[in-house]
């Protein structure tokens, strides 16, 4: 199991935990841009992100003005 950097909830991370087997949940998801994957470091200072978290911060990185 993995823990969340930004909750603190544990979750499954076959990136990280290969006893989970199988590719990880995330790797279903749109491909996030290197711009995108900064601004979620800098905002949340995660890592990893539970599913929840990482739905949440990539809408408010998304909902931010281009500068």
């Amino acid at each position: 199991m993995s823990q969340c950097t930004a909750c603190g909830k544990s979750f499954s991370c076959a990136m990280v935990d290969p006893a989970d087997g199988g590719p990880c949940w995330c790797t279903t998801l749109a491909p996030l841009r290197t711009s995108t994957i900064a601004a979620l470091a800098e905002t949340t200072g995660a890592r990893c992100l539970c599913p929840t978290c990482l739905a949440a911060a990539t809408s408010a990185v998304a909902a931010q003005p281009l500068t």
